[in-house]
């Protein structure tokens, strides 16, 4: 990453913030935004509303609260540009959480750029409080890592990157933050259509740390639960933990909601986030009782039915009504919905496969024999390319396998998984002797029983 030398970074974005600043407007006002079920007039309206009072505000911390309702009615480039103004007036109100809060919101929007992201860790590290500095850092650095990964396909390149990350920590458990950091760029590392034994350490490892943390840090437990989901979702994944793990992203977006609701931000909802747990969620129907399909797949219908954005997303990405079909055996109405799904731009590898074989599945139930032979070929192709996948995981499983698997950070997890089977084996064998005396005591009742009755019939 490219260095600032000669800039305060705090100077450096109040640099940048003026220069776009003045595009606030213009990008935001014409945006659409998952905000609230309101029409894009009133939007709009509220928009020039909160414009027209930052225009009058005094403070920094009168104009921070107004920028956030500006943001939260904005779009995605609306947004990018309204964070970097309110970093900078977050800066001048000495708010550190909205610091926080914009810092990660920035890596998310320019996890691909070094330049950037390099700014973004100098403020981080310019922050005074500690545990939340070394959060929002370990975000940002797992931001980077994740985009990065997807950059570079040499895996010698990639252990590279990782040796150099893993250097700076040497994985002997100093900070939670360092761990996770680590473990969750071993699993980037890795990838999804990883098998091996270093990978599921890995991933029985994360889950751990994350059970530590509390509900200030959010950000990670959102990272782990979006990571889960994917690593379950593909085609022989474990489904019923992929839908779990979007179960629990939607309880926490409720919990976040209700926490902006209490800090005067009215305008800030998870809709577009929704959609996307639900959509996952729907893909994985096998996973699903009956009734949650059907809520699942009338929530979605609800979103889409208030939200631009996602009736955007639904023509260009096919809408997963698909999914809800085929979970329904209605192959009719499901096959030609899938095909849209299956050509969307945003798939992976293995979701394309997942896909491919509903496809394969829905034409066979239907008759449409054209449809099946251009899954199966579409299918073919896809697995091929998931092979080469995998060989490249166990390449570079093999890479770090060795000098890591038997390191504390991972060795403390699985020996504490270890101890718990051994607890749980030790009561499951207490209660089976248990039960056991309880049943011979029973039988000699009983016998006791019909033998006393036998002695008094015979009188």
């Amino acid at each position: 990453m490219s260095r600032f030398h000669s800039l305060h970074p705090v100077a450096a974005i109040r640099s940048l913030a003026r220069i776009i600043i003045a595009l606030a407007v213009i990008f935001a006002v014409a945006a659409g935004t998952a905000a609230n079920a309101m029409d894009r007039a009133t939007k709009d309206l509220l928009y020039r509303k909160y414009a027209s009072q930052l225009e009058n505000a005094a403070l920094a911390r009168d104009s921070l609260r107004i920028l956030y309702n500006m943001f939260d009615l904005s779009s995605r480039q609306g947004q990018l540009t309204h964070s970097w103004e309110i970093l900078h007036t977050a800066v001048n109100a000495n708010d550190i959480n909205a610091q926080l809060d914009m810092l990660r919101t920035l890596a998310t929007f320019n996890a691909g750029n070094d330049s950037i992201i390099d700014l973004l860790l100098r403020h981080t590290d310019a922050i005074p409080n500690k545990a939340a500095r070394e959060s929002t850092r370990t975000y940002i650095l797992n931001q980077y890592f994740a985009r990065k990964n997807r950059q570079i396909n040499n895996p010698e390149i990639q252990a590279v990157l990782l040796d150099s990350i893993m250097k700076s920590h040497d994985l002997k458990g100093h900070d939670i933050y360092d761990e996770i950091s680590v473990i969750y760029q071993i699993i980037q590392f890795l990838g999804v259509d990883a098998e091996g034994v270093l990978f599921r350490q890995s991933l029985d490892t994360y889950e751990a740390l994350i059970e530590k943390l509390s509900m200030s840090d959010f950000p990670l437990k959102s990272q782990f639960l979006t990571t889960v989901a994917l690593i379950h979702s593909r085609l022989h994944g474990d489904q019923a933990k992929a839908v779990q793990a979007d179960r629990n992203m939607l309880a926490l977006m409720k919990e976040l909601e209700d926490m902006y609701r209490k800090q005067n931000r009215p305008h800030r909802d998870y809709d577009i986030n929704r959609f996307i747990s639900y959509r996952r969620m729907l893909s994985n129907f096998e996973g699903l009782s009956s009734r949650e399909l059907e809520e699942v797949h009338d929530s979605i219908l609800i979103l889409c039915d208030k939200n631009p954005d996602l009736q955007s997303a639904i023509r260009r990405d096919g809408h997963p009504s698909g999914f809800y079909h085929m979970a329904r055996h209605e192959y009719d109405k499901a096959l030609p919905l899938l095909k849209d799904l299956a050509d969307a731009p945003f798939l992976t590898s293995y979701q394309r496969q997942k896909y491919y074989r509903m496809i394969m599945d829905a034409s066979k139930n239907t008759g449409d024999r054209q449809a099946y032979v251009d899954a199966l070929e579409k299918f073919i192709r896809s697995s091929m390319e998931i092979d080469s996948i995998r060989d490249n995981a166990a390449k570079k499983e093999s890479i770090l396998r060795d000098s890591i698997l038997h390191t504390p950070l991972l060795t403390n997890v699985a020996n504490q998984n270890r101890t718990a089977v051994r607890r749980s084996s030790h009561t499951a064998v207490t209660l089976m002797a248990v039960s056991t005396v309880i049943a011979l005591l029973l039988l000699l009742y009983i016998y006791l029983y019909v033998r006393l009755r036998l002695k008094k019939s015979r009188r």
